[in-house]
C-alpha cells in the first residue's frame, strides 16, 4: 500500500527492519515495553524546546533548575505505570538525562532563533528529471540565523557517542532536512549547512556542535533511496532484519521471527 507522505524517520524504520515498520506503522500492534532511550531523547527534547522557545520569543535563558523540572515531569508522565525493558535502571538513566541537561545549560550560547519546531511539508522530486515522487514530511528542531541572516537547521540528538565526520554524511534525517531547505529556500546548488546539537552520555556528559553539509549529490542519493522503499511499500515487502537490533525491539512479541 502506497503511504500519503514519508518520513526520514520512516524511511530509517523500513531499512533497519521492514517487519517492524509493518507491524508499528501499518497494523500499529501494542508495544511490549516503553524503550528507555525513546523517552530520555523525548524528555530532554522536551526541556531544549523550551529553552530555545523562551530565548527567540523573550530573550531570557531558562536556568537550568526549570530545565530540570521540565525534563523530569516529562519523564515522569513518559513512565508511570509503564513498562520498561527489562534490566533497565529508570532512576539511574533519569539522572543521565539531568547530566546531560546540567552540561547543555553550561555550555549553550545565545543565538539568533528563527522558528522552533518548524514542519514542513515538500514535494519529494528527482533533481535531475523533475519526476515527482510523494510528498517529504519533517518537523525541524530548530532553525537559527547569523549575523547575514543565513539560516542553519539544527536537530537535537542524545547519543551514546560522539558520532563521527561519516555518520553525519550518512545521516538520513539531515539529508532530508537538507533537501526540504533547498526546496523550501529554491536553492540550486549550494550546498546547505546543517548542525546536531549533540548531548553525548560519557561519564561526564557533553554537549556539543557538530556540523556537516548536504549537497545535490545527496538529494540525488536520498530521491533515490526513497524512490526504492517505497516500490517495496506499494509491493508489501516486509521481511524481518534479524540482527542486533532484535534484543531491543519493542514489539518483538509479534514478529514470527523474534519470537520464542
Amino acid at each position: 500500500m502506497k503511504p500519503e507522505y514519508l518520513s526520514a524517520s520512516r524511511i530509517t524504520q523500513y531499512l533497519m527492519c521492514p517487519l517492524k515498520y509493518h507491524l508499528q506503522y501499518e497494523e500499529q500492534v501494542p508495544w511490549d515495553f516503553t524503550p528507555s532511550n525513546l523517552v530520555l531523547g523525548s524528555a530532554v527534547h522536551a526541556a531544549l524546546e523550551a529553552y530555545f522557545r523562551t530565548w527567540g520569543s523573550d530573550g531570557i535563558e531558562l536556568p537550568l533548575e526549570e530545565l530540570s523540572t521540565l525534563f523530569c515531569d516529562y519523564w515522569d508522565r513518559e513512565t508511570e505505570g509503564k513498562q520498561l525493558e527489562p534490566k533497565v535502571d529508570a532512576k539511574q538513566l533519569k539522572q543521565v538525562g539531568l547530566g546531560l541537561l546540567s552540561a547543555f545549560s553550561k555550555t549553550v550560547e545565545p543565538c539568533s532563533v528563527r522558528a522552533v519546531e518548524e514542519k514542513f511539508r515538500v514535494p519529494l522530486v528527482n533533481p535531475e528529471t523533475g519526476e515527482y515522487l510523494i510528498d517529504l514530511v519533517g518537523i525541524f528542531d530548530l532553525i537559527e540565523t547569523d549575523d547575514t541572516g543565513s539560516p542553519t537547521i539544527i536537530d537535537h540528538k542524545t547519543c551514546a557517542k560522539r558520532p563521527s565526520d561519516r555518520d553525519l554524511d550518512q545521516h538520513l534525517q539531515l539529508t532530508a532536512y537538507g533537501y526540504a531547505t533547498r526546496i523550501l529556500q529554491e536553492l540550486t546548488g549550494d550546498s546547505i549547512l546543517l548542525r546536531i546539537n549533540c548531548l553525548v552520555k560519557n561519564k561526564k556528559p557533553v554537549f556539543e556542535h557538530r556540523y556537516t553539509v548536504r549537497t545535490p549529490d545527496h538529494d540525488q542519493r536520498f530521491f533515490r533511496l526513497a524512490s526504492d522503499i517505497l516500490h517495496a511499500l506499494e509491493q508489501d515487502a516486509f521481511p524481518p532484519n534479524p540482527g542486533w537490533v532484535c534484543g531491543s525491539c519493542q514489539i518483538k512479541s509479534h514478529c514470527y521471527w523474534g519470537r520464542k
